[in-house]
This record gives C-alpha cells, sequence and structure tokens, in this order.
C-alpha cells in the first residue's frame, strides 16, 4: 500500500513537471512570437514562423513570382487546352495572407490555440495563399472548350426505307464538367504549381439506343411483311407492302416505369391515312337502305322490293387490320359488316294490304291564279305516298304542316270572316276538299270536316271542306285492319287524291237533298279611287245562303253497314261594288 502511494507521488510530480515544462515553453514562445508568426508556420511550403508582415514580403513575392508563372494544361482525345496565372490576370493578397498565417494559435479560445501550436511544433502548418483569379477570364477559358467538345446526345430512330425497316445509329453526348474543371483551375493552378490533367467531361448516354429499338423494329418488319387482302362481299382490296409501310409511324412516348420516366418508341398506325382507308373501303361496301315501294298500275298495286343497307363496323375493321397486320401468315380477314333494315321492308309492305284502288277524287279549279295553283300542287305533293296505318286517325294539318313563306307557299286569296284576305298557302282548301271527298267515298270514318262560309259553285254541294291552321281541320279514321296509300296528281288546273288499300266489298252510295232555306245576299259598296267618277265596279259578285244535307249509305253485300247524314248551312256571300270615294261618300250621305 505503500508503495502504491509513493508510486502516485512520483507520478503526479512528473505530470507537474510536463506542464510547467510546457507553460514555460509557451510562454517563452508567446514572448519570442510577440507580434510575429508563431513558429513553424508556412505558406506554400515556405516558413514565415517569426517574421514580422515587412519581413515576409520577399517571401510573398518569391511565392507571387512562382504562382504566376504556374501554369495549366487539360488534355482530351488529341486535343489540348493551356493556360497560365497571369492569362487569367491573377492577383496575390500579401495582407490577407499574412493575416491568415498570423492568426494561427490567436483565436482567443485557450484550447484551440494550445491544440494549434501543438500541431505547429510537431508538424508546422501550411496556410493557402489568398489570391483572385479573373472570373471573365476563366469563365471564357471554360466556355471554349465547351463549344469546342460538346456533342448533343442522339437517340437511335427507327425509319422505312425501301420497305426495309432501319434504326438509324445512336451517338452519346459529351459536355464539360464545368465546376471540376474551375476547381482544378484554382487548386492546381493558383494552390499548387499547375501541371497536365485529364480534361473532366460528362458523358451523356442517349435515351435511345439501337438495342432498346430491336423489338420496335421486328414489329415494324412483321407489319410490312406481307400484303393484306380485305375481303368485301362483292370482291376484295388488298393493300401492298407499300401501302402498308406508308401508314406505318413510330411515336415516342413518355412512360413512368419504377417512378422513373422512360422514353419508348410504339408503332402506330397514321390516323389520317388509316381513316382514309377506313372510307375507302366504306365507299365500296356501304349503302344506305331502300324501303319497299308500292307502284300503282292499273288501279293495282305492285310492290317494289326493298334492299338492305350495308355499313362498315369501323371500330371492329380497325381492330381486324391491326391484329391482321401483326402476324406474318394469314394476312386475310373479311370486312365487318352491319345490315342495316329498311323501315318498310319487302315482307312487311306485303302484310299491309295496299292492293287496290279503294276510292278516288278529282277537283277542278282555274288555271289562271297561278300563285293558288302554286299552292294546291305543292301540298298535293306532301300527301303523295302518304300512310295511314290501320284505325289511324288523319289530320290534315299536322300532316302537311303550317303553310309559310319558308317552306315555298304564295299568297292567294283565303276566306277569314267572311272576307277574301291574302295569305300564305291560299288555296289548300282545294286539296282539304279533295282528300275529304275521297275519304268520304271510299266510306272511312269522318272526325272533323268544315265547310266553307259561303256556298262555292265548283265544289259538290254539302262536300267542301276548309282548313286554316290552328282553328279548323279535317281529320278521319282509318276504320279498317288495312293501310291506306296517299296517291296524289295535280295539273295546272285538277287535283287529285286516291286511296289504295284492301277493297274488302264495302259499297258507299251518296244522296244530296236540292238546296233550301235560301237567304239573300246583300250589296256591299266600297270606295276606291281607281274607279271613275258615275260609274260601278263589281269587284265580287254575291252568292245566296242556303242549307243542304248529305246522306251517305254504307253497306256491304247488301247488308247497311252506316247511315250518316252531314247538314250544311252555307251564310250569304255579301256583293262586293267599288264606288269612286265622291260618289261612295254621297251614297253614304243618302242612306244616313
Amino acid at each position: 500500500m505503500k508503495k502504491f502511494i509513493n508510486f502516485l507521488k512520483i507520478t503526479a510530480y512528473f505530470i507537474s513537471s510536463i506542464i510547467i515544462f510546457l507553460c514555460l515553453v509557451i510562454a517563452l514562445e508567446y514572448s519570442i512570437s510577440l507580434g510575429k508568426t508563431h513558429s513553424f508556420v508556412k505558406v506554400k511550403h515556405k516558413d514565415i514562423g517569426l517574421l514580422q508582415k515587412d519581413e515576409a514580403k520577399e517571401i510573398f513575392k518569391s511565392i507571387e513570382f512562382d504562382t504566376l508563372n504556374n501554369n495549366i494544361r487539360f488534355e482530351f482525345d488529341d486535343n489540348s487546352w493551356e493556360i497560365g496565372a497571369k492569362d487569367l490576370d491573377l492577383k496575390f493578397d500579401m495582407d490577407k495572407t499574412y493575416e491568415n498565417a498570423f492568426k494561427l494559435g490567436r483565436s482567443g479560445n485557450f484550447y484551440k490555440d494550445i491544440s494549434e501550436r501543438m500541431n505547429l511544433w510537431m508538424m508546422g502548418i501550411n496556410i493557402p495563399i489568398e489570391c483572385k483569379i479573373s472570373e471573365n477570364l476563366t469563365s471564357k477559358f471554360i466556355n471554349d472548350i465547351e463549344l469546342e467538345i460538346k456533342k448533343e446526345p442522339i437517340s437511335s430512330d427507327v425509319i422505312i426505307k425501301n420497305l426495309q425497316v432501319v434504326i438509324t445509329p445512336s451517338q452519346i453526348g459529351l459536355k464539360l464538367n464545368q465546376k471540376l474543371i474551375k476547381d482544378f483551375i484554382e487548386n492546381s493552378l493558383v494552390h499548387d504549381n499547375g501541371g497536365t490533367f485529364d480534361l473532366p467531361v460528362i458523358y451523356i448516354e442517349p435515351l435511345l439506343d439501337e438495342n432498346k429499338l430491336e423489338n420496335v423494329k421486328d414489329e415494324a418488319e412483321i407489319i410490312i411483311s406481307n400484303p393484306i387482302t380485305i375481303k368485301l362481299p362483292e370482291d376484295s382490296y388488298e393493300l401492298d407492302r407499300k401501302k402498308i409501310a406508308n401508314i406505318v409511324e413510330f411515336k415516342k412516348l413518355i412512360i413512368k416505369e419504377n417512378g422513373k420516366e422512360k422514353l419508348v418508341v410504339d408503332v402506330l398506325f397514321n390516323n389520317k391515312l388509316i381513316k382514309y382507308l377506313i372510307n375507302s373501303i366504306s365507299y365500296k361496301i356501304e349503302r344506305v337502305p331502300i324501303d319497299a315501294r308500292f307502284i300503282v298500275e292499273d288501279e293495282q298495286v305492285i310492290i317494289e322490293p326493298s334492299v338492305d343497307g350495308k355499313k362498315l363496323i369501323r371500330n371492329e375493321f380497325l381492330s381486324q387490320f391491326k391484329e391482321t397486320a401483326h402476324r406474318k401468315e394469314s394476312r386475310i380477314f373479311e370486312a365487318p359488316i352491319l345490315i342495316l333494315k329498311p323501315k318498310l321492308t319487302t315482307e312487311k309492305a306485303d302484310s299491309m294490304g295496299i292492293k287496290e284502288l279503294v276510292s278516288t277524287h278529282t277537283e277542278y279549279f282555274s288555271s289562271k291564279a297561278l300563285n293558288r295553283v302554286h299552292n294546291i300542287r305543292l301540298i298535293t305533293s306532301m300527301l303523295d305516298e302518304i300512310l295511314i296505318a290501320p284505325h289511324e286517325i288523319f289530320l290534315f294539318n299536322k300532316t302537311t304542316g303550317q303553310r309559310t313563306k319558308e317552306k315555298g307557299f304564295l299568297e292567294a286569296p283565303t276566306i277569314i270572316q267572311g272576307e277574301l284576305v291574302d295569305t300564305f298557302g291560299g288555296g289548300v282548301c282545294n286539296v282539304s276538299t279533295t282528300i275529304f271527298n275521297t275519304a268520304f267515298l271510299g266510306g272511312y270514318k269522318i272526325i272533323e270536316r268544315n265547310p266553307h262560309q259561303w256556298y262555292i259553285s265548283r265544289y259538290p254541294p254539302g262536300r267542301d271542306s276548309t282548313v286554316s291552321w290552328g282553328v279548323q281541320d279535317f281529320k278521319f279514321e282509318n276504320d279498317t285492319d288495312y293501310w291506306i296509300l296517299i296517291k296524289g296528281d295535280s295539273t295546272k288546273s285538277s287535283c287529285t287524291l286516291s286511296f289504295f288499300s284492301t277493297n274488302f266489298g264495302r259499297e258507299v252510295e251518296i244522296i244530296t237533298t236540292p238546296f233550301s232555306n235560301f237567304k239573300d245576299y246583300k250589296v256591299k259598296y266600297k270606295p276606291d279611287p281607281e274607279v271613275e267618277e258615275g260609274t260601278e265596279v263589281v269587284d265580287s259578285e254575291g252568292v245566296d245562303g242556303r242549307d243542304v244535307t248529305v246522306t251517305r249509305i254504307i253497306s256491304k253485300d247488301g247488308e247497311v253497314l252506316g247511315n250518316e247524314k252531314i247538314f250544311t248551312r252555307y251564310y250569304p256571300k255579301n256583293k262586293i261594288i267599288l264606288l269612286n270615294p265622291k260618289d261612295y261618300h254621297k251614297l253614304v250621305s243618302q242612306n244616313q
């Protein structure tokens, strides 16, 4: 135990002695280096220890001279680029360099200062010189090299040339590592002795190279390997290899794979050219469906058969074309076609019962009233080929529509509130009267019929029918189990409407009573400046009012199926006489 205590005392004395010695050494070194750099301080490996600023200047000038004569050289392939410190306008800052050297061991932090001084004593410390080179000159040197060596990466491409699929060569891109070359210049040229170095470059891989396009090439070669034959209903259409190659295109796409973007190439068909191909095929195939037609010959009806339409199923065609194009063998497919049935097929027309003439009626009119004739012929054409289903109610206004200028109707006289007024469609009552009589004579059920306000002698007594849009209509019901086909025909002076259906033996007898209950018309005067004074001009003749009754007896095989009476009252139509205004006013004064 006593020996261990003695050992501790000896050790303590030894350590204390070392500390005291170090303190003395530090104190001595501090006194020696007062106002000077500490011992063993070096600048660019030259000792400036224990020197004041003025004493270190000569050494700094030597360092500056050596540094200004430094050159740096970069080599790449067979090219080289060299530049010196003078070329870069190097500026040596002696004051700042000495200041950095003087601060070693004088930071004010005891432990840091002791550590730095220990390092100085044991190894010495070499500090870099403080200097600057021209940023502009350095950048120009670097940029000149960049312009000389820079190469953009070129991706491979795939093209079709002379019916051969070719992959164009790729090129690796090259650019200067500007940060690294700048570090070389600053560290080796300024802080070292320059030298020769490999030019720091960065190689840039192209997004697509030959290997990445091999599968694309293989796909394209299959597509253009052989002609493609498209079977059509009546013939076939062949696309030779050249035509196929013309519609092939290669499209670059950016996709994400494992979270990273990747450039790929797809083999596609040019939208515009594939659409042209589809339209060409469609033109050879497609036709609109044609309805069956009823042809009248000698009061009998012959059915002209319907024709099915055809339409290319475009989406399916495109799918089959693409599938066929990606096969080396069996490069043939049948164009997918949709059969379009007409609205009126032959079968349906056969079942409608439109076989023969059932009833017909013709009305006549003056050919001199051109606008009126035009309107009559126009609306007759609208009724031609109209079909009326069994038990359907025919409405004249709904079927023909409103009579307007836009539909081609002209202005002609129309009876409105007892007077003739020009309106678009004037004269169509001639047609409504015609179709009323056709339905009446055919034994069909009359739903609505309106007589004219006064009697018109060219129409059968009690069998006229007027219409007015939104006010008066003509309606009848096809009260049979067979369809009705209306055929219309007109000339400059006549209008004929005929019903074709199945004549199942229904007979119609019409009995018209003599006129009765006559009412005298009145004379009405109107002023007209174009009439000479002392004369009268009859503008329109008067018509007496009267009553008439028409009886329709419908029978079949001698059995009466219906007996109906239609009573009509026609009101008097005033006689209109035109007078000179002076004569008119005299007449009015005399009657007051």
